[in-house]
C-alpha cells in the first residue's frame, strides 16, 4: 500500500512593500497639515490676516511636499501618492473658498443692517450693487 506522490515543486513568493516609509513620510503629515487648515474654520470671518496666513501656509507646505514626492518616485505615471496629495491640496483650496464665501456673506449681511438703519429699504433697491455685498470681496456688480 503505498502512496502516490506527485513529482511536483512547489515554491511561494512572498512581496512585501513597505508602507511604512510613504506614512511617515507623506500620507500622515499631509492628513495632519490638512487638519490644520480646518483649523481656519473656528477663526471668525473678521480675521483676514490670520485665516489667509494659516492657508496660504498650509498650501505652500503641501506643494513643497508634492514637489518632494514627485522626485522621490522614479515613476511616469500617476501612483496612489499623487492622488493623495491632489485631494489635500484640493481641501485645502476649498478652505480657502469657504473664507471667501462666509467674508462675502458676512459683508452682505453687515450691509443690509447698515441699510435698515438708516431707514432704507432692501426691496426698492438692487442688494447686490446699492448695498455693495460683493465690492469686499474683490467681485465687482454694476447695475
Amino acid at each position: 500500500n503505498q502512496t502516490h506522490k506527485p513529482n511536483c515543486v512547489y515554491t511561494g513568493l512572498h512581496l512585501v512593500r513597505n508602507l511604512n516609509y510613504y506614512v511617515i513620510r507623506y500620507y500622515a503629515p499631509t492628513f495632519f497639515i490638512v487638519m490644520i487648515s480646518f483649523a481656519g474654520f473656528w477663526l471668525p470671518s473678521n480675521a483676514f490676516p490670520a485665516r489667509v496666513t494659516l492657508t496660504a501656509q498650509v498650501q505652500l507646505t503641501l506643494f513643497t511636499t508634492s514637489r518632494r514626492a514627485y522626485s522621490d518616485i522614479p515613476l511616469d505615471g500617476i501612483v496612489s501618492l499623487y492622488w493623495w496629495l491632489w485631494g489635500c491640496q484640493f481641501f485645502v483650496y476649498m478652505c480657502l473658498s469657504e473664507f471667501v464665501i462666509a467674508l462675502t456673506w458676512a459683508q452682505c449681511v453687515n450691509d443690509r443692517k447698515a441699510g435698515r438703519k438708516v431707514n432704507q429699504s432692501i426691496l426698492d433697491r438692487n442688494i447686490f450693487s446699492k448695498f455693495r455685498c460683493f465690492d469686499t470681496a474683490g467681485e465687482l456688480i454694476g447695475d
